[in-house]
């Protein structure tokens, strides 16, 4: 998503993987940070940080927009590698 929205995002940032581990003392006992979490992280309103991606205007409806289909595409994708097909 960074290299698609340079302007809120200009240094860049670490984006969603599978190996980001949970922080500690979750109740959450997966294998780590599901990818609807990590954008729901993302998008939180903060107190001490600059919100550069909320104040974004149009340009942060269309990141929520992508989000979404990053989202949608990987449930679509979980369904079709562990549902058994009948």
């Amino acid at each position: 998503m960074a290299l698609q929205y340079p302007l809120i995002f200009p240094y860049g940032i670490d984006s969603w993987g599978r190996g980001i581990p949970l922080a500690r003392g979750s109740t959450n006992h997966s294998k780590g940070v599901m990818i609807f979490q990590y954008y729901a992280f993302r998008i939180q309103f903060r107190l001490h940080e600059a919100n550069i991606l909320l104040r974004g205007g149009r340009l942060f409806l269309q990141y929520i927009v992508d989000c979404f289909t990053v989202i949608k595409q990987w449930q679509l994708h979980y369904i079709m590698k562990n549902v058994v097909q009948l």
